[in-house]
Formats: structure tokens, C-alpha cells, sequence
């Protein structure tokens, strides 16, 4: 298991836990949830408002996301990426396109068939 802190140093604030899993291999993203917060305010959301379970959606909503403490399951690996990849990181802080940039390249090294991706509050 690999773990990447963005969470330090925020310790009794909301933290966001990402676990990629792919077969036996586990990466855990920690991140501040503000981080997280600013990266789905980032996302090109005009582009996805048809769509349901977008990250913005999920996270705008009390049911069957992370803010019941329930671990939530991305449904749509491809739309997950998609979004990520939509984000305009000139915008963010260099740390948030530091989480944006090291998502995005933990989805393209995993092979998306078998990946599993989930987000809890904690």
C-alpha cells in the first residue's frame, strides 16, 4: 500500500481519502478537504450537468456520498478521468494542481478495466 499525504498539517480539519484499487496494488490519497473542494469547484461542470454521479453532483449532495461517512464508489472511471482532466490547474494553488496532476497520472498508470476507486470523508 502507498500512501500520499496532502493532509498533514491539517490535522481536525475534514480530510478527503481517495483509495485507488487494482487488484493487490492500493494507493491512498489523503488530501484537506478545502483541496478537494477547490479542485471540484475547478471542474468544467457546463460539461457534465446532463451527466449523473458527476464528482460535482456527488459532492453537492447529502446521499450516498462521502458526507453520510459512507466510502462512496466512482462508478465511471472514464468520466472520473475526464473531469479531472477538465480542471484549469493555472487556477488552483500549486498544491491542488499538484493532487489534480498526480490523480490524473495514478488513473493512467492503472489499468482502468480492473481499477476501483473510492472517496470517503474522514
Amino acid at each position: 500500500m502507498r500512501i500520499v499525504d496532502f493532509y498533514s498539517g491539517f490535522e481536525g480539519e475534514d480530510e478527503i481519502v481517495l483509495s485507488f484499487v487494482n487488484g493487490n496494488e492500493v494507493v491512498t490519497v489523503r488530501m484537506w478537504e478545502s483541496y478537494f473542494g477547490n479542485l471540484i469547484k475547478a471542474i468544467r461542470i457546463q460539461d457534465y450537468m446532463h451527466l449523473p454521479n458527476t464528482l460535482f453532483s456527488i459532492y453537492n449532495t447529502t446521499e450516498g456520498g462521502w458526507y453520510d461517512q459512507d466510502e462512496w464508489e466512482v462508478n465511471d472511471v472514464t468520466l472520473f478521468r475526464s473531469q479531472l482532466v477538465s480542471v484549469d490547474v493555472t487556477q488552483l494553488e500549486s498544491t491542488e494542481s499538484e493532487i489534480v496532476n498526480l490523480l490524473i497520472s495514478l488513473l493512467d498508470n492503472f489499468q482502468e478495466h480492473e481499477l476501483r476507486i473510492f472517496i470517503s470523508l474522514r
